[in-house]
């Protein structure tokens, strides 16, 4: 998005209400519209992954605000100086059941604070090797990391990196536009050069859960011998999988969950990084995978955090939070008036909705209701 011009005060508060609008999280502002922002964020910052990794949950039914939490805790992570990610799964084209589509949809989202690049996996390596002189870089061990910031460096060198950038991030994040081996080959061919490149996760179908561990925990490393904190990754609508998996998927679930558990717990040789998951769930007691993520939880030393729904008064509360930043947005000097959010609860009421649904309908019809009353959008046209 374009920088707002300097005589349009009301830019950023503008961009906030739009994604309110569409049902959408206002990072721009995520602090002011996270009801309980205080406490939510001393957990947040308490479940960071310092030395080791970890893995956490947040729990809550539909309509208690886990996608908004989730953005919270990226939003903190990237001021905290970690690099984040996030998938949502579905229990059908995205799942922990098939590695190789979830690592590419984690790392298409990967990015920091300081920037968002279209090659995030290459610009790690190269910071990675500007940084050699890190007292981190000696506790790599993994194949795949060694041997891609060989081939960085060596492109570097000969000054043509940038004719392989997109080939190699493709390959890196495992994307099936590139493979490996033909990547590997021309590489070879064209450099005269004993290199190798590695996909994201390996093709063989058992050794796939320990290759989505180990990508994970290399790119974590590289995060901290780039310069960052940690990696930090959020994985949201984990009940989905239980609803639309296979018995065969949630056998492959399984392993997958198996083999995060065996890293976090310390029973596999590998180097422990600055990594933490935070699995997004309603926390069905009755449902396989659910289980075996609290034992997961408990393995890795991680914690739950436990969402519920909004009561009326905090509803009130962020209908004037949202006023605060209509005013500003629309330069609108009427006073904020209370009863416009009754009248939009006596709406509700009469529309009987769920509890689940009271929260999104609510903000959506305020924000109506506003716009109906005042028009500062039509103004603004």
């Amino acid at each position: 998005m374009p920088a707002p011009p300097l005589s349009d005060p009301g830019f950023e508060a503008r961009c906030s209400l739009e994604a309110l609008r569409f049902g959408l999280v206002p990072h721009r502002h995520i602090e002011q519209f996270t009801l309980g922002y205080e406490q939510l964020s001393k957990w947040i910052n308490s479940s960071f992954p310092v030395l080791e990794p970890r893995v956490h949950k947040v729990i809550g039914a539909y309509g208690t605000g886990k996608s908004h939490t989730m953005s919270a805790i990226r939003t903190l992570a990237k001021r905290e100086g970690y690099m984040v990610a996030h998938v949502e799964v579905n229990g059908e084209g995205m799942t922990l059941s098939d590695p190789a589509k979830l690592i590419h949809a984690i790392y298409s989202t990967l990015h920091s604070q300081e920037e968002e690049t279209e090659y995030p996996l290459v610009g790690l390596l190269e910071k990675v090797i500007q940084n050699s002189t890190s007292s981190y870089l000696p506790l790599s061990g993994l194949r795949a990391v060694d041997a891609h910031l060989g081939v960085v460096s060596m492109l570097q060198h000969a000054g043509t990196l940038d004719i392989w950038t997109e080939q190699l991030e493709a390959v890196f994040s495992g994307s099936d536009e590139v493979s490996a081996t033909d990547l590997d080959r021309e590489l070879r061919k064209q450099t005269r050069a004993s290199v190798q490149v590695f996909p994201a996760v390996p093709r063989s179908l058992l050794d796939r859960p320990n290759g989505l561990v180990e990508s994970l925990l290399g790119t974590a490393w590289l995060a901290k011998a780039a310069g960052y904190k940690g990696l930090i990754i959020t994985i949201d609508e984990f009940e989905t999988e239980n609803k639309h998996l296979t018995k065969a998927q949630k056998q492959k679930l399984m392993l997958t969950l198996r083999a995060i558990e065996c890293y976090v717990s310390g029973q596999r040789n590998l180097p422990k990084v600055p990594l933490a998951l935070y699995f997004g769930t309603v926390g069905d007691s009755m449902d396989e995978g659910d289980v075996y993520l609290n034992d997961l939880v408990e393995a890795s030393g991680g914690s739950a955090l436990e969402l519920r729904f909004f009561q009326k008064e905090e509803r009130l509360e962020l209908a004037n939070r949202i006023y605060r930043f209509y005013q500003e947005a629309y330069q609108l000097q009427r006073p904020y008036d209370p009863n416009v959010a009754d009248r939009v609860h006596t709406l509700l009421d009469g529309r009987g909705y769920v509890e689940s649904e009271l929260l999104r309908q609510f903000i959506k019809w305020y924000m109506a209701f506003l716009d109906v009353l005042y028009g500062p959008p039509k103004e603004m046209a």
